[in-house]
């Protein structure tokens, strides 16, 4: 069961304070705070994908130097 006033995760969250930011102005422009959020959230894959990749190819020479220790 999950509560609707709670966010499930960043892009709930994200979208819970544009809300709450543009309710008190006249002349919201979320048009840009969505293209941020679009950036950030590609940033936080491409960073994961990045650590992911280098965690693969570090543990790749890390076997390669010490099969030993693999086996």
């Amino acid at each position: 069961m999950t509560d609707a006033n709670i966010p499930r995760d960043f892009i709930d969250a994200y979208l819970d304070e544009v809300k709450q930011q543009s309710a008190g102005s006249k002349n919201p422009s979320t048009t840009s705070t969505y293209n941020q959020l679009i950036a950030s959230v590609q940033d936080l894959i491409t960073g994961g994908s990045e650590t992911t990749a280098n965690s693969i190819g570090q543990t790749a020479l890390v076997h390669k130097d010490n099969s030993v220790i693999f086996i």
